[in-house]
């Protein structure tokens, strides 16, 4: 992380469940910078030795930190390091929120051992879309290695208005889930602990804590694909808003004459969503598809927004004409939200990625017209993986809760003390 401003999730608490908490913050600490002394952790948590070696115990016991060998000496003896274990467990994450449906089953830090496409039926909607989404990850746990740490954990990034608490999706057009009890009826039908999220959230979180969110205390983070979201990061934590809806962006009105539409849609993702752009070429008859009444979301969106990036290249001027008014239109999104938030950056990612390096000048120059201040505009270093990693994040972030939750415990038996004494051969775990 060197160049990068380190921002924590949290901070040393000295009340309520202090144990808990602080047992986070450290194992976060190990995972930024180890391999890292004891010493050092207590240093840069602001914790006492005891504090900080009886919380060390805890992470040891959990598996979730091993012994990494030795570091320099500072005049004495040559002090022991600690490292994060990513291969104590596995976990399994799904992105439903891109132009095409993705998964991947991954290690703790986010290491990939396989990762796929797949796809729902069209017709499948609420309930019936669950059980195809269950049948889809059995079929990849089947796929995957045999030789990989235990599969404790399921994330999912949902595309729509998403409640973490309860894994309640309230609204998600896409797949048709209204109400739907998604972590439920996954956990009912897979047996394993489920974390539902908004998929633009994750994907915020993934820039966080794989990409390059590190830098900054506070950044959005803009998905454009078959919709369009925000997800916002404020001092290391998700901002959700009144009833989960902060960031859903898609919504903001910027055409006085708009009325909202039958299929949920937004009145800024009804202009500059990856399917909107395919839909509106092709009404212009330059793409040579068929006129479409509403976005269609198959691999043609790509081919079809693809062409209108060529074209505007070549100096067609009904490309040019409406990647301009486009981009007029997403610089004002960006500039009003920079306005209220004043975030530290924003990032541009999701299914919109490949096509950034010909959109991104276009809107920036829009937003240096619009306003006498300069949002800081970035591309994403997770791409079009942002809301895979992010499920990843959800997933992981749980199974780690789970295993310090667990840490006295196994402290207290010999597993526990041979992982305190770090002699456990860390390449038998998991």
């Amino acid at each position: 992380m060197s160049g990068h401003r380190l921002h924590l999730a949290g901070s040393v608490v000295r009340g309520g469940d202090v144990r808990a908490s602080n047992r986070r913050v450290v194992l976060e600490l190990i995972e930024r910078h180890g391999p890292v002394s004891r010493a050092d952790l207590a240093r840069l948590a602001g914790l006492s030795m005891p504090s900080t070696s009886e919380i060390v115990a805890d992470l040891l016991a959990s598996g979730l930190v091993v012994w990494g060998g030795e570091g320099a000496s500072r005049g004495g003896r040559r002090p022991m390091l600690l490292r994060f274990h990513p291969a104590r467990a596995s976990v399994l994450a799904v992105d439903l929120g891109g132009m095409a449906a993705t998964m991947g089953l991954f290690l703790l830090d986010g290491t990939s051992l396989v990762e796929d496409r797949f796809s729902l039926p069209e017709s499948a909607r609420g309930a019936e879309a669950v059980h195809h989404l269950v049948a889809a990850v059995r079929a990849m746990v089947e796929r995957a290695p045999r030789e990989r740490p235990e599969l404790l954990g399921v994330g999912i990034a949902a595309p729509g208005v998403t409640d973490p608490e309860t894994g309640e999706v309230s609204l998600a057009p896409v797949v048709g889930w209204a109400g739907t009890p998604v972590r439920h009826l996954l956990e009912q039908q897979l047996g394993l602990r489920v974390v539902v999220d908004n998929d633009v959230n994750a994907a915020a979180l993934a820039e966080w804590r794989f990409g390059d969110g590190a830098r900054y205390g506070s950044f959005a983070f803009v998905s454009i694909g078959t919709g369009v979201g925000m997800g916002i990061i404020l001092d290391g934590q998700i901002h959700r808003g009144r009833l989960n809806q902060a960031g859903e962006i898609g919504y903001m009105v910027l055409d006085p004459d708009w009325a909202d539409t039958p299929g949920g849609f937004g009145n800024l993702e009804s202009r500059v969503a990856l399917p909107a752009l395919a839909r509106d070429y092709a009404r212009l008859g330059a793409s040579g598809g068929p006129a479409s009444p509403s976005p269609p979301v198959d691999a043609g969106v790509e081919a079809a927004v693809r062409r209108l990036l060529d074209d505007a290249a070549a100096g067609r001027q009904e490309a040019l004409a409406l990647l301009r008014e486009r981009a007029r239109l997403l610089a004002r999104a960006l500039v009003n939200t920079y306005a209220v938030l004043a975030p530290e950056a924003i990032f541009l990612g999701g299914p919109i990625s490949p096509y950034l390096a010909a959109l991104l000048p276009l809107v920036e120059v829009e937003a240096a017209r619009l306003v006498p201040f300069r949002p800081v505009l970035l591309r994403s270093a997770l791409g079009q993986r942002a809301g895979l990693m992010g499920a990843c994040a959800l997933a992981s972030d749980m199974v780690k809760e789970q295993l310090l939750a667990q840490a006295p415990a196994w402290k207290a038996g010999e597993k526990g003390k041979r992982w305190a004494a770090g002699a456990l051969d860390v390449r038998r775990l998991g």
